[in-house]
């Protein structure tokens, strides 16, 4: 795609990591990866489980906060 497109960056909104096979099929194809965590549903024991599939992969360069509580 980006050889076809001539794009500098590609930013992939995949499904939830541990929810399917999609966003574990594309972490290959990352250079790096932002996680996005769910203030109403994501459980803390989610997050550390996510970052421990992601340890051997690209970098995590962040995480951040959908849907938080007022």
């Amino acid at each position: 795609m980006l050889e076809r497109q001539g794009s500098d960056y590609v930013i992939m909104d995949l499904s939830a990591l541990l929810g399917s096979d999609v966003g574990m099929s594309a972490l290959p194809l990352a250079e790096s990866i932002l996680m996005v965590a769910d203030g109403m549903s994501t459980k803390p024991a989610d997050m550390k489980l996510a970052e421990r599939y992601l340890a051997d992969e690209a970098p995590l360069m962040g995480v951040v906060l959908n849907k938080a509580e007022k």
